[in-house]
């Protein structure tokens, strides 16, 4: 079987447009996914500190970081180091409702809030919702209203 130039010329050139077709929702996908990623890191983060804070019957602080496009876990124990966590790079906070967040030793947090994250000009975002009282973390994903 022979092809011609022209035959392959065509091949490569419908390729190309379905390529191009494609790149956008490759794009929107990477979004989604470093959203997703730092939502779950950050609501991992939240309840590993209110895990900590009831373990150790102590006091932990989570303190959100606008500018810098970070968070802080600090715990009232001057032993313990305080640690810093990065947002996954292009995502940023949309929202931040309380802060400093903070759980006491009985796993109680008296001001819970809503902590959006998108990435940079996306539509898509996704939500760490702390319960008030109760210091219960879940994650809530969907695009901007």
């Amino acid at each position: 079987m022979r092809f011609s130039l022209g035959s392959l010329l065509v091949a490569c050139a419908i390729t190309a447009v379905l390529a191009l077709s494609f790149l956008p929702l490759a794009t929107s996908t990477h979004e989604v996914l470093a959203v997703e990623r730092g939502a779950e890191e950050l609501a991992r983060e939240l309840q590993a500190a209110r895990q900590r804070a009831v373990a150790q019957n102590s006091t932990y602080r989570v303190l959100f970081d606008r500018g810098g496009k970070a968070y802080y876990i600090l715990s009232e124990d001057a032993f313990a180091p305080s640690r810093c966590i990065q947002l996954p790079p292009g995502v940023e906070w949309e929202k931040l409702s309380t802060n400093p967040l903070v759980f006491y030793g009985t796993g109680r947090c008296p001001a819970g809030g809503t902590y959006s994250l998108v990435y940079q000009g996306s539509e898509y975002r996704v939500e760490v919702v702390v319960a008030t009282h109760s210091g219960r973390v879940r994650v809530e994903r969907g695009y901007r209203r």
